[in-house]
This record gives structure tokens, C-alpha cells and sequence, in this order.
């Protein structure tokens, strides 16, 4: 990832942001993957190339006070608009934690161990992504990434 200016809030939020998903990891694994398992193996890599890529990103980054307050990939906790390619459909998605239950019924909900919150995990704005799915795959442009305001709390 290129170096790139940061908002404070934007750049305090990630930080905060990569103590939770640390602290989470380990719930996780507790209940969805205590035994070693292949599964197990995959969550532990995605999860570290998740946080390696956020680490990575705050420690390029520029923070400046009037820097614009956006996260320029999906992380988790984005609401993500994205584009059907095949038939230009546009679908949002919370890409969310396995513990956490939303209410929003105006939203689809993407767990970041779905194959769709996999897929939307660090993309930017114009990336193409593929989703692999039982059902098959689907491409997606992905269009606007935007942060709850409680993010920044």
C-alpha cells in the first residue's frame, strides 16, 4: 500500500481498530477453531495479513489535521457499495465481525469469514474483485467505501 495522508480521527480509529480485531482473533479461534485444522490455519493467515496491511498502512501514513476522514480500503466494520459487473446491479454490504448482529434491514450483512467479506476485505474504490461462492463466482467493481461515525468514538 502507498503512503497516503490521514485525517488524526481516521488514523486513532485504525489504530483502535487493530487493538479490537487483535483482541478478537482470539475469540475466534476459542470458539470457532480450537482444534489445529486447515480452517484454523486460513483464519490465522487472513486475520495476520489483515492486520500486517493495516500496520503497514498507519506506519506510511502522513496524519494531518485537515486531511479528509475516509478510510481508502474496506476494513472491517465498512458499509461497501459495489457493482454486479455481469449485470450492474448495485448491492451495499456491512462487512461485519461474526459476533456482531445489526438490526438495519436496509443493509446486507457480510461476515468477514464469508466469501463476499473475504473478498471485500482491504479493496479500494475501482478495484474489481471476485467472489468465490458454492453457488459460483460473481465480479464486483467496488464503488464507495464509507465508516460508521461510531468508528471514530
Amino acid at each position: 500500500m502507498l503512503s497516503t495522508v490521514l485525517s488524526k480521527a481516521v488514523f486513532e480509529m485504525l489504530v483502535k481498530h487493530l487493538v479490537e480485531i487483535e483482541e478478537e482473533k482470539e475469540q475466534i479461534l476459542g470458539k470457532y477453531y480450537p482444534d489445529t485444522t486447515e480452517e484454523r490455519e486460513l483464519f490465522i493467515d487472513l486475520i495476520d495479513n489483515y492486520i500486517g496491511k493495516i500496520e503497514e498502512f498507519i506506519y506510511k501514513a502522513k496524519v494531518k489535521k485537515d486531511a479528509e476522514e475516509a478510510c481508502p480500503f474496506v476494513i472491517i466494520g465498512s458499509t461497501v457499495e459495489i457493482e454486479d459487473m455481469h449485470c450492474n446491479e448495485i448491492e451495499r454490504y456491512k462487512i461485519i465481525s461474526p459476533f456482531e448482529s445489526n438490526s438495519n434491514v436496509n443493509i446486507d450483512l457480510a461476515s468477514y469469514l464469508s466469501p463476499m467479506g473475504k473478498a471485500l476485505l482491504l479493496k479500494k474504490v475501482n478495484d474489481i474483485v471476485l467472489v468465490e461462492t458454492p453457488m459460483g463466482q460473481f465480479t464486483y467493481i467496488v464503488r464507495s467505501i464509507k465508516l460508521p461515525r461510531e468508528m471514530y468514538v
